[in-house]
């Protein structure tokens, strides 16, 4: 699964620190938890989460999950 904007991208610094616990480039009034809760999220079920940004480009966001193994999944 991929999200992909076309903002102003990351900085090297910005996209390094984007999964820490209320890391904000936006100022200390839009801190969160947002990333940091998706990766927790991805990798105990498995997956894997990165980041490709460019400056004056945009951000994507890839998400690698697991197929699951359980009998009966798809007919849920």
């Amino acid at each position: 699964i991929s999200i992909t904007d076309t903002g102003i991208g990351m900085r090297q610094e910005e996209k390094r620190r984007a999964f820490d616990p209320f890391y904000s480039s936006r100022g200390p009034e839009r801190e969160g938890l947002g990333l940091t809760l998706s990766q927790w999220i991805v990798r105990r079920h498995g997956g894997e989460i990165f980041i490709e940004s460019e400056r004056d480009r945009g951000t994507t966001v890839m998400l690698k999950l697991p197929v699951s193994k359980e009998e009966g999944f798809e007919d849920r």
